[in-house]
């Protein structure tokens, strides 16, 4: 499955527990597999994409855009 990119008007931090496959930052890409701790100011375009056969399980943590 993919989660196409976009924009959120607070802060992530993404822990990815299974999968493995890409993921987007602005213009940048990045592995995007179990153990990876990710995260994305806000404003940031992101998104993700699972290119394994396994579930891809992550951890998101929203933080509001006033509080880092």
């Amino acid at each position: 499955g993919e989660f196409s990119t976009h924009k959120d008007q607070y802060h992530h931090v993404l822990y990815f527990l299974s999968g493995h496959g890409v993921g987007w930052l602005d213009s940048d890409e990045y592995e995007a597999k179990a153990g990876r701790a990710v995260h994305i100011p806000a404003g940031t375009l992101h998104g993700y994409r699972n290119d394994s056969r396994e579930t891809m399980t992550l951890l998101t943590i929203n933080i509001p855009r006033d509080e880092l």
